[in-house]
């Protein structure tokens, strides 16, 4: 076993030796070898031997055989977690696909142990090593945001997320790995995004992610579309009230899709244009909404319809009596309406004030909305955007 361990050693010493790494890989992966580290304590022996930062490859080879081993589980995920924080890939050669089975691995572990707080760090580090244009789709990134949902640390999620996916990894499609499989990974991907994009309430690039899924190639449904498929409607319903059409780029399988009950009914409320015909079909099918984790969603949805209804009573009064809002959406007390037009005020959705003593409110006029400062400064910068596109396009000769 010293022989072996000397030999992987000296094949590690010149990481830049594409020949090297590929007589690295074939002894490590030799029957062999494999038989000769048939046991935790023997791989470790080896793996102290060698420097995470200047011997990746062989670090990473060696941990595929411990994971194989099924044992010591704690320690594995502690050696995974200082390859990828440490691991230094730069003057390698080559970062094998072995390198992702790790991460696989690793993050499959982190859920199954409910380890998945420690393990955001070392896999953001693994991404950014593994794909270093940070815009080719890895296995690695539908796990990442996974496991950002569990901790619910979207915003590291989002980092992640905004970088545009423009390839596939080559690695990927030169292996035996199923196509279908991928393209199962991607939809989970955009799935996930979407469901990030909601936790920060930016329903725009979450509703654009639900497209992205649907539109996957695809041969046959999955249960991931069909999810994306109730997301993007309850979505739908948050930004526009009602549910736009699937794009044409979808498969056809997509596209004839149909809703599941509790979302055609949710929907077939919307339509009605009654909070009271939507507060009853969430209530109706709550059980459905909370399974699948949209209840909240669709109460958000119930609360979006009533901003965009008192947004319309500002083109029609000038003073209206809370009492009067709330005899409109008929289950909605004084006391509800005026904690949503409060919030609507706060965030500049409606310029408004409150007479608490007399319950009315009055809307002020839309030209007001336009005399503040920060309205003129951004009005000021547009204009100079434009003159400076001006001036460019005067001094280009024809």
């Amino acid at each position: 076993m010293e022989e072996a361990c000397q030999k992987i050693i000296s094949l590690s010493e010149n990481p830049n030796n594409g020949e090297a790494l590929k007589q690295l890989r074939t002894f490590v992966t030799s029957k062999e070898v494999l038989d000769l580290f048939n046991t935790c304590e023997k791989v470790n022996s080896c793996i102290e031997k060698l420097n995470f930062t200047q011997h990746p490859l062989a670090v990473t080879l060696l941990l595929l055989r411990k994971i194989a081993l099924r044992d010591k589980k704690e320690e594995l995920f502690d050696q995974i977690q200082q390859l990828f924080c440490q691991g230094n890939w730069t003057t390698a050669a080559e970062i094998p696909l072995e390198f992702e089975e790790v991460g696989l691995y690793f993050a499959d572990l982190s859920v199954e142990k409910k380890w998945c707080y420690k393990a955001i760090y070392p896999l953001r580090c693994a991404l950014s090593t593994y794909s270093k244009d940070q815009s080719t789709f890895t296995r690695l990134h539908t796990k990442f945001v996974k496991i950002c949902l569990i901790t619910k640390h979207y915003r590291e999620a989002q980092k992640v997320l905004e970088i545009p996916l423009l390839s596939v990894s080559t690695r990927l499609l030169d292996t035996k790995i199923n196509r279908s499989r991928i393209a199962h990974e991607l939809i989970c991907y955009f799935l996930y995004g979407a469901r990030a994009y909601a936790a920060l309430k930016d329903f725009n690039k979450s509703i654009h992610f639900c497209k992205l899924a649907m539109t996957v190639p695809s041969a046959a449904l999955s249960a991931a579309v069909v999810e994306a498929y109730n997301f993007y409607v309850v979505v739908s319903l948050i930004l526009y009230g009602e549910v736009l059409p699937i794009p044409k780029s979808a498969p056809n399988a997509v596209r004839r899709l149909e809703l599941d009950i509790a979302y055609n009914d949710l929907t077939l409320a919307y339509r009605k244009r009654s909070i009271d015909e939507i507060e009853k079909a969430i209530t109706a099918h709550s059980a459905s909404f909370k399974e699948r984790g949209h209840y909240g969603l669709a109460n958000q949805g119930r609360k979006a319809f009533a901003i965009r209804r008192i947004t319309r009573l500002t083109h029609t009064y000038l003073v209206i009596s809370l009492k009067d809002i709330s005899r409109d959406f008929k289950v909605m007390s004084p006391q509800q309406t005026h904690q949503i037009v409060l919030e609507m005020i706060d965030k500049g959705d409606i310029r408004a004030t409150i007479n608490d003593y007399e319950g009315m409110v009055k809307f002020e006029k839309s030209a007001e909305q336009n005399s503040s400062s920060s309205s003129l400064s951004t009005l000021e910068l547009e204009i100079n955007k434009v003159t400076s596109i001006m001036k460019r396009i005067s001094q280009v000769t024809i």
